[in-house]
């Protein structure tokens, strides 16, 4: 066997084990969070807090930045969505979140119970007396008996103008991969 044909052999090879997962992954719908994918991380960015390496049910620490002209309102945790990958399903489920979730069950207004914690905020370049970034603790809870899983974190605020919040949204997201 020449060297050749010996390397067109291990390009085969490789394809054979690589362009069934890469097509499987192209097939995985974005989530229906009431923005199209790609307008997402076009005004706002997230930028990961700790190294790249996150413990599953482990905080998530993270900052995100506007850079537009525009002005974000938004409360402190930008509305944040997690979703995990299903792997079998081909299928981002959205994680439980205990304190929205609760919240939402019972019917509880959040301020309530957190007085300043769940304030709002608006997002501003231009207005030197407004945060251009927001630091963002989030816990999701997962269950999962897998040793790693992809988490889809999705952030949404809305664009205020002249002291009004628009029906306008921008937002972001990023995807981390969870180890137990």
């Amino acid at each position: 066997m020449n060297s050749e044909h010996k390397y067109k052999s291990l390009v085969l090879l490789v394809l054979i084990f690589l362009l069934p997962s890469c097509l499987r992954q192209s097939k995985v719908e974005f989530p229906n969070v009431g923005m199209e994918q790609d307008r997402l991380n076009q005004e706002l960015e997230i930028t990961l807090l700790s190294s790249n390496t996150y413990i599953i049910d482990d905080p998530i620490n993270l900052i995100v930045r506007l850079h537009s002209n525009n002005e974000v309102y938004t409360d402190n945790n930008f509305g944040a969505r997690m979703y995990i990958l299903n792997e079998r399903l081909d299928k981002w489920e959205e994680v439980y979140d205990p304190v929205k979730s609760y919240s939402k069950e019972l019917d509880w207004d959040l301020k309530d119970f957190f007085p300043g914690g769940f304030e709002e905020i608006v997002l501003s370049e231009k207005d030197n007396t407004k945060l251009d970034q927001l630091a963002i603790k989030l816990f999701p809870e997962i269950k999962s008996d897998n040793n790693s899983v992809k988490l889809l974190v999705i952030l949404i605020g809305h664009i205020y103008e002249n002291d009004t919040i628009t029906d306008q949204k921008i937002g972001a997201y990023t995807i981390l991969t969870l180890r137990q």
